[in-house]
């Protein structure tokens, strides 16, 4: 059902992004006997999560995040963590529904996988509107893996870490 509504959403020219996950499972090996969804239906762009460690090394892939390059993860994107004990400033500062935050706080900092992939929706949305008419999916998504910078393995980053100036200008 879920790759039904994936395939539907993409025929009618949506870029799909997801998040990988938060388990720290490597989606290649488990492959074979595993899938996670909705990270690995086809068709979606699944985002892992980076995060610096005190304001250090800004391209770290998180413990939490998912990864494997082939069935597992597209790229990975800022996540956020807190590693270090009080280190606020590595977290992800997030706009928060009513819902979920109630009517005091409508903001949150927060890290996870789910909070790196909403970079990666904007990106598409940047690419799609530096360009003149409506872009297929296809174009938008390969703009996105083009524009990424590599930072470290396949297994672990996918094409890399998004950079929107990058991929805005495919």
């Amino acid at each position: 059902a879920l790759q039904a509504a994936v395939d539907y959403t993409r025929s009618n020219g949506v870029v799909v992004v997801l998040s990988s996950g938060n388990y720290g499972r490597d989606l290649d090996a488990d492959a074979a006997h595993c899938l996670e969804v909705p990270a690995q239906i086809k068709g979606v762009i699944s985002v892992g999560a980076t995060a610096p460690t005190a304001q250090q090394n800004f391209d770290h892939l998180t413990e939490y995040s998912n990864f494997g390059g082939t069935t597992g993860i597209k790229l990975v994107a800022p996540g956020g963590d807190l590693v270090a004990a009080g280190q606020l400033e590595d977290l992800i500062f997030s706009a928060c529904s009513e819902f979920v935050c109630g009517d005091i706080f409508h903001y949150v900092l927060a890290a996870g996988t789910s909070f790196a992939s909403p970079h990666v929706a904007g990106e598409a949305a940047v690419i799609e509107s530096n360009f003149a008419g409506n872009q297929s999916n296809t174009t938008i998504e390969g703009c996105i893996l083009k524009g990424t910078d590599v930072v470290g393995a396949v297994r672990f980053f996918g094409r890399g870490r998004m950079n929107v100036l990058k991929a805005a200008g495919c």
